[in-house]
């Protein structure tokens, strides 16, 4: 529920995304395609956080996203497929610790928004061949 609470429409969203990797890492599988999807850890700084008026201290800069998606890029294997990864815990599977960069207030960390764990959407019945393919 907290990760839900205040953001909803955002949420939906998100959860689509993710339904949509899982669907599109399993119909590519074995083609050499890799999908992943990625969700940030904390607020990022943007347009409508400006407008909004979203304190800086609630943020990171839009640079830890796009470091994320910069790694995820280059990755040559297909050890993230079907992943949805979350910029910070990808970061810091690539080594990286120290956070204090992205800060939109130097003097403080924001709080995370996602949880630490994404429940596990599959289900026993997974490798079941239930349709024809179309």
């Amino acid at each position: 529920k907290k990760f839900f609470k205040g953001k909803t429409p955002y949420s939906i969203s998100k959860v689509g995304m993710t339904v949509l990797t899982h669907g599109l890492a399993n119909e590519l599988k074995d083609t050499g395609v890799s999908i992943s999807s990625l969700w940030p850890a904390t607020a990022i700084k943007a347009f409508v956080t400006d407008k909004l008026g979203t304190p800086p201290s609630v943020m990171r800069t839009p640079d830890v996203f796009s470091d994320a998606v910069l790694g995820i890029a280059e990755e040559k294997s297909d050890k993230l497929n079907g992943l949805a990864l979350i910029d910070e815990d990808y970061l810091r599977t690539t080594g990286i610790s120290d956070f204090s960069k992205y800060r939109c207030d130097p003097d403080v960390e924001p709080p995370r928004m996602m949880p630490r764990k994404f429940p596990d959407l599959s289900v026993e019945e997974e490798n079941e061949k239930v349709f024809p393919k179309l």
